[in-house]
């Protein structure tokens, strides 16, 4: 075989080679682009969330808790009949429950430490499993409006109103103390504090400003 022959030999095998691997090349891209990467998707598109608005609709005034709350069994009874033993506590109670600006833990605070002082021990446990001492402000607003429903439900009431007119008699004596008359018998007088009873008797006396003294 002559050198010539020899090279084209050469020069054909080399032209054929560089035709096989363009072919799979051509193979390859092709299976490419059948079979796009996973990450080559473009990315979801999330709209960016504004900062919440203060949910004026469903945020609710301070108010009294209504008597549906659940409290230990017979509690409002059993509380009935210790009414009187929590003489001086109820008015506190009620001003700090029914103005926002006026709560006061420290009335609720009594209320705890009285019950738990209470020589019925039956009936302070009984307390003490509903109620109980708080440092935080929130335990402290619900514990005293659950607080009042459950006096709402023993039947002790609020006689009266602040600022109420009346004419001071001889039956208002045990419900009602005069401030600025000693004997303020059929004068016109001012409620400065109502009265508190529970089965028609009075549990917390009630102040009276006689009007013209």
């Amino acid at each position: 075989m002559t050198p010539l022959e020899i090279i084209v030999i050469v020069i054909a095998a080399v032209v054929g080679l560089a035709a096989i691997v363009a072919l799979i090349f051509v193979i390859k891209g092709g299976s490419s682009k059948d079979k796009p990467y996973k990450n080559t998707k473009p990315p979801k598109q999330v709209m960016p969330q504004m900062p919440a608005a203060p949910d004026m609709q469903n945020s609710q005034p301070v108010k009294m808790q209504t008597s549906d709350v659940p409290f230990a069994p017979g509690l409002p009874e059993m509380l009935a009949s210790h009414a009187k033993d929590f003489e001086g506590l109820y008015e506190s109670l009620y001003v700090s429950c029914s103005q926002e600006n006026a709560f006061d833990a420290d009335a609720y605070h009594e209320w705890c430490e009285r019950a738990g002082m209470n020589a019925d021990r039956s009936f302070a446990e009984a307390f003490a499993g509903s109620f109980a001492k708080s440092d935080e402000p929130d335990a402290c607003r619900s514990g005293s409006a659950r607080l009042l429903s459950c006096i709402e439900k023993a039947g002790i009431t609020r006689a009266g109103q602040s600022g109420a007119k009346l004419t001071f008699s001889e039956q208002d004596k045990d419900m009602y103390t005069c401030i600025n008359s000693a004997n303020a018998i059929g004068k016109t007088c001012t409620v400065v504090k109502p009265a508190w009873i529970c089965a028609g008797k009075p549990v917390e006396q009630g102040v009276l400003m006689a009007d013209n003294s």
